[in-house]
């Protein structure tokens, strides 16, 4: 074996009984393994980065100076263990999902248990212990099948698979030969398994380009990014909002009865003691006039018992008429205050009872609904995991549905101390005083906003949630 550039070549002549392809017997003849072939082998499996490389030029190098038609290197990184395929020549990738790798992971197993060589021919008696080289062979259409194993102290790390190689090969000496290079080339794939960096160092590597200008160029966009983040930006807490008005009235049945007439819609314009309904006080002036042919009964009965001077039926007759007096001036109150008057000027916002007059009502059952709308006020609603950002005084800008294109300004007036369930989610309840005078805010109208809670750092603003939500899982 002698070094012809950058591979390995074997030199031979025929020997005298020795196998050979044709099963004839030749001449032994000495096969001399050069050192500086070994060492140029040695030296380019160091330079490789990982055992893969490794593997992967040992195979190329062995296939051309061998004058095989394939070789196959296993390699396992710990003592004791099935070696695991590498590399086969001129093989870039393979699926080890397949028969054929399958058959080449036996192979190597096979030869991995065993110290010495196994050599399987089609041209003579295989021995039993060959059987996963033979099931090569068939599969790859090989004649000549030889295993070395790979020794490193006293564990076999692996193994070497040569297909069809040339008939130089065949001689024992040469097999020798290459049996005692065999604990060298283990212990470089050894040595680049040490050397061969993490997955973390590799994908740096990847990351990181080597050349200085490249290097200079990931420094400044590193630097450029930790200032970015540094620099302070506007921290806003998104909210919903819905308007209601600031102050609202409840106007109430004063008695219950039948409704008789109602003379204002929601949306009506109304001064403060302005009639919004009429009560039917029929039955109370049937009442009232029964009431007084009581008080009729009532007095006569106690002049009897005064002129009989019955003491105590004057006295009972003179608490029925106490009685029916108090009843009587009931009955003339409310009939004063059939009318349902606004307390206070405003707009109806709610209460449409045009369809229901001369219909019968409770007493404190709601008609009317009165609320000046010159002011405004915003209830936001702030998720429970923003609510220590919110303090009053903050401002905010709000941007209803029905007006996208208009941005409203306000401060925060009051933060409701109570949470409350707001769509199956627990809020906290900010209110917003807003200006109406162009009266183009209405009650129950929503929107969107953002209460500005101060400046932060931008790697606070990206980054504070899912440090919160670690934190929390994990309990600090």
């Amino acid at each position: 074996m002698s070094s012809c550039g950058d591979t390995l070549v074997v030199s031979a002549e025929p020997c005298a009984g020795v196998w050979s392809p044709a099963g004839a017997t030749t001449r032994p003849t000495a096969f001399p393994l050069e050192a500086a072939a070994l060492i140029e082998l040695v030296s380019r499996l160091q330079r490789a980065e990982t055992v893969d490389a490794a593997a992967e030029h040992l195979a190329t190098s062995l296939r051309t100076c061998l004058s095989a038609c394939h070789v196959a290197v296993g390699w396992s990184r710990r003592g004791g263990r099935p070696c695991t395929l590498r590399a086969v020549s001129d093989v870039r990738a393979f699926d080890t999902h397949t028969e054929l790798c399958r058959a080449y992971r036996a192979a190597l197993n096979e030869t991995q248990l065993h110290d010495g060589h196994l050599v399987w021919s089609d041209g003579g008696a295989a021995p039993a212990s060959s059987r996963a080289l033979a099931r090569l062979a068939r599969l790859t259409g090989s004649r000549h099948v030889v295993g070395m194993p790979l020794h490193l102290g006293t564990q076999t790390r692996g193994a070497v698979l040569v297909l069809d190689p040339a008939a130089a090969l065949q001689a024992p000496e040469l097999t020798r030969r290459l049996a005692a290079a065999t604990p060298v080339l283990a212990g470089c794939l050894d040595l680049v398994q040490r050397a061969e960096p993490s997955r973390l160092r590799r994908l740096l590597r990847t990351l990181v380009p080597r050349r200085r200008a490249a290097r200079w160029g990931v420094t400044a966009a590193i630097v450029a990014t930790s200032v970015v983040l540094l620099l302070p930006w506007p921290h806003t807490v998104p909210v919903r909002c819905r308007l209601e008005p600031v102050e609202r009235r409840f106007v109430a049945a004063p008695l219950a009865g039948t409704l008789e007439r109602a003379l204002v819609l929601p949306g009506a314009e109304v001064a403060a003691g302005q009639v919004l309904a009429v009560m039917d006080g029929r039955e109370l002036r049937w009442e009232l006039a029964g009431l007084e042919a009581e008080l009729s009964r009532a007095e006569k009965q106690q002049e009897v018992a005064l002129v009989r001077q019955e003491s105590a039926a004057a006295q009972q007759a003179g608490l029925e008429l106490q009685r029916l007096e108090l009843k009587r001036t009931l009955l003339t109150h409310r009939l004063a205050n059939l009318e349902v008057r606004s307390p206070l000027a405003g707009v109806i916002v709610s209460g449409d009872l045009s369809k229901a007059q001369h219909a019968p009502v409770e007493i404190g059952q709601v008609l009317f609904e009165v609320a000046p709308l010159d002011a405004m006020s915003a209830e936001l609603t702030v998720r429970e995991a923003d609510a220590s950002y919110v303090q009053p005084g903050q401002s905010v800008r709000l941007a209803l549905d029905a007006w996208p294109r208009t941005t409203w300004r306000g401060t925060v007036d009051l933060l409701r101390p109570r949470a409350e369930q707001r769509d199956g989610q627990t809020v906290l309840v900010a209110e917003v005083r807003l200006d109406n005078r162009d009266s183009q805010l209405r009650p129950g109208m929503s929107g969107r906003g953002r209460i500005l809670c101060g400046d932060r750092t931008v790697g606070w603003i990206l980054f504070h949630r899912p440090v919160e939500a670690l934190c929390q899982l994990a309990g600090w």
